[in-house]
């Protein structure tokens, strides 16, 4: 049946637990993000501190995401995800209490939003070196889509939430919200037992030669390092335009912040449905075909967005884009989780969390750039050129990669 992968990863009871608080924990991720933005912007009506914001926000997980990596795989997980979690807790609560005191400044919102950065960028590696302890091995590939689904699922509900907590009791209340689904995922963990433990205590040799193991080995193995470089490639020419949404839909199809949320909403559409598709598949049997196959959709969808003026076919586009990208994302996850030895899992998936922070984000800043110069539709057609050329590159390694990352792990 369609859904049998699902059903098979849900039977683990650790890692029905763990989905469940997860599930809660990203609403209150979202609930808090919104709070922060729309906190922002009333203390300041300024789109540069929107900016610097979200800097704060995601420079800490794209510089400190080899060293939480290596923490990842020499401490315990779960003992790891706790304290995280409670100093997630404590920050929320920290911001909660200073919103509703009235006693929150612009620079305290932004030490609290790095703060918030850094605890991520260590809970990160732990939260994703952890699914594959929790179910058997066959039933990766689902766990990891179900993870993918409910932080899909979570876009929309955290931000509705949120906008019904500001509207009707203030952006404490969204902060405070936040803080109780941070503290129901730690009350969550204090149930989970692994089905394996990957950990190797007392083994380094050093926080920067066990950095430097983790490159090493991805950089050697003939799959991991390519799956690396391809979410490296994807994630700027496939996701970085989607921080140009906002000019596309004020200036080329004149529609305002209704436009706006309407394609915003497809690609959240696209993304739901992909993990959802993906988690029911249930197995590894085909994945790189997948993830290599989506990026020509991806270009495609991309190159028709870009010379459309009409807001239903953009919509179309940008749900195509959505389903394709997350299934790209999911499928190189899953392999590398399929693939990679458990002594160096949490380094391996440090340096993923890293591409995947640090490509959008790099290539978000070169295409605003290169739109003040050439244009939006331009600019967004050269990123379909280079999304085909990637598709490319990984077409011609394509059975070669899929011979080694998707065998079963020994």
């Amino acid at each position: 049946m369609a859904f049998d992968g699902i059903a098979q990863a849900l039977s683990n009871r650790s890692y029905r637990l763990y989905a469940t608080g997860n599930a809660i924990s990203l609403v209150g991720f979202w609930l808090q993000k919104v709070g922060v933005g729309w906190l922002t912007w009333k203390l300041t009506e300024s789109g540069t501190w929107l900016g610097i914001m979200a800097l704060a926000d995601a420079l800490p997980a794209t510089v400190l995401a080899p060293f939480s990596g290596v923490m990842a795989d020499r401490f315990e997980r779960i003992r790891l995800i706790r304290l995280t979690q409670l100093a997630q807790s404590l920050q929320a609560a920290t911001l909660a209490t200073l919103s509703f005191t009235g006693h929150i400044g612009t620079e305290t919102l932004l030490g609290l939003v790095l703060v918030l950065g850094v605890i991520q960028a260590f809970a990160q590696p732990v939260r994703l070196s952890l699914v594959p302890s929790l179910v058997r091995i066959e039933e990766l590939s689902s766990a990891v889509a179900i993870n993918s689904s409910l932080f899909n699922l979570a876009r929309f509900v955290g931000p509705a939430l949120a906008g019904v907590l500001i509207t009707a009791y203030g952006v404490a209340a969204a902060f405070a919200a936040a803080t109780f689904c941070f503290f129901v995922f730690l009350i969550f963990m204090f149930r989970v037992e692994p089905l394996r433990n990957e950990v190797t205590p007392g083994a380094s040799r050093g926080i920067w030669n066990d950095v430097l193991e983790g490159f090493r080995y991805a950089a050697a193995h003939p799959g991991v390092g390519p799956i690396l470089v391809l979410i490296v490639a994807t994630t700027i020419f496939s996701r970085s335009f989607f921080d140009l949404l906002p000019a596309f839909a004020d200036r080329v199809f004149e529609r305002g912040a209704d436009g706006l949320a309407m394609l915003v909403a497809s690609v959240g559409v696209g993304a739901l449905v992909s993990s959802i598709w993906l988690a029911g598949r249930g197995h590894t049997a085909g994945l790189t075909r997948i993830g290599v196959s989506f990026l020509l959709v991806v270009a495609a969808a991309e190159a028709v967005f870009a010379t459309t003026d009409r807001l239903p076919l953009a919509m179309v586009c940008m749900a195509i884009v959505g389903f394709a990208t997350v299934a790209t994302s999911i499928t190189c996850q899953t392999l590398l989780q399929n693939t990679v030895h458990g002594h160096v899992r949490g380094r391996v998936m440090g340096l993923y969390g890293m591409a995947m922070r640090a490509g959008p984000a790099t290539g978000a800043l070169a295409l605003g750039v290169l739109s003040e110069r050439f244009g939006l539709q331009s600019t967004v057609l050269g990123t379909a050129v280079c999304c085909a050329l990637a598709w490319l590159w990984a077409q011609a390694r394509r059975k070669e990669w899929a011979a080694v990352l998707e065998r079963n792990p020994t």
